[in-house]
């Protein structure tokens, strides 16, 4: 058994429900780490299998666990808990069902510097079918090294908690969150972390192990999940955090790009008889932020909008950075610019309405 440690270098954040298919390789892969300085901290959040058994009975073998017993509230739930009780000069996360390299935490924090406030590994995929496969790379990291700008950061960094390192000063100093009650909470923490850090460094080193299974939010979001409409959720949590921080003002140029990741990844997996209600929703989080003033040239915030049913047959919506097209009725079309609705008839010009 080893010693508890009063500062520990890493705190592991492990959420677990109903897990017990996966909790022993996960938990040994933490106790096997080359690094003995681990603070592991376990929710079990309100698991009705053999969970809890697993779990005290590595609790009992290795100081470093700490078990936290909480009714079913969620994921997001159980990582708040977990960050308030952590005492690392790092925080991570691991999933019940997910594992490490032997060496992933001595690897990563290889990669420390002293402006590094995330610490970014990749992810080897797990049970991915071959026709899913492109699109599980995106747990890898695009690159080596350090990123600049927070725009490059959000641009390149995939979303997950538990593939990085985040210093803990840092989550205290801008009061980091989970969400609680949705899916993607982790996006909304990267989101809403990514713009603020002073530097984001990054490995495309693989350490972290993603078991894709039924049960995953993955292969549930990849299933056409009605709940994948909650990416518009985060979108709202991510900008309700911008304005609160000062994100809208410092860089405003994150904003489109978050809403366009967002939007985009809703209406790429969101089941065909909720896309109506995906746009409405989108829409309204544009509309009460004023997102299409403040950005009239960008495609997505434009092109999620809300048509109603009676207009539905004669307008297509297309994407595009540079305008927001409705059309095409054969006599009459509509085009909207950044700076002016033309109305057309067979396709020539006749009127034109300046945009306030």
């Amino acid at each position: 058994m080893k010693e508890a440690l009063t500062q520990p270098l890493v705190s592991v954040i492990v959420p677990v429900y109903n897990a017990e298919q996966y909790l022993g390789v996960c938990l040994e892969s933490l106790c096997s780490q080359t690094i003995g300085e681990l603070e592991i901290i376990c929710i079990d959040d309100g698991s009705t299998d053999g969970s809890a058994g697993i779990l005290r009975s590595y609790a009992e073998r290795d100081s470093r666990i700490t078990v936290i017993t909480q009714p079913n509230r969620g994921q997001g739930a159980a990582r708040n808990v977990g960050l308030a009780r952590a005492r690392g000069v790092w925080v991570t996360g691991l999933d019940a069902d997910d594992y490490l390299e032997p060496d992933a935490y001595a690897r990563a924090l290889e990669l420390v510097t002293e402006q590094a406030d995330i610490i970014c590994f990749s992810s080897e995929i797990e049970g991915a079918v071959a026709s899913r496969e492109e699109e599980y790379d995106y747990l890898v990291q695009k690159q080596d090294g350090m990123l600049g700008a927070p725009a490059e950061a959000v641009e390149q960094v995939n979303v997950y908690f538990w593939n990085k390192l985040w210093r803990r000063s840092f989550i205290e100093e801008h009061e980091l969150c989970f969400p609680e009650g949705l899916w993607y909470e982790d996006s909304a923490f990267a989101y809403c972390a990514l713009p603020l850090a002073r530097q984001v460094v990054c490995s495309t080193r693989k350490l972290h192990h993603y078991r894709v299974h039924a049960a995953s939010v993955m292969s549930q979001t990849f299933s056409r999940d009605a709940r994948t409409m909650e990416h518009l959720d985060v979108l709202a949590y991510v900008l309700q955090f911008y304005q609160r921080t000062g994100v809208f003002r410092t860089a405003p140029g994150l904003v489109p790009l978050v809403f366009r990741k967002l939007f985009g990844a809703t209406m790429a997996h969101i089941p065909a008889s909720l896309k109506s209600d995906a746009l409405k929703k989108a829409d309204a989080i544009a509309c009460a932020y004023d997102l299409r003033r403040k950005y009239p040239g960008e495609g997505s915030i434009n092109a999620a909008r809300w048509v109603p049913w009676w207009q539905r047959p004669f307008f297509r919506v297309t994407y595009s950075k540079c305008e927001y097209r409705l059309f095409w009725i054969p006599l009459l079309s509509v085009k909207l610019q950044p700076s002016c609705f033309i109305f057309r008839v067979l396709g020539i010009p006749v009127y034109r309405i300046t945009r306030n």
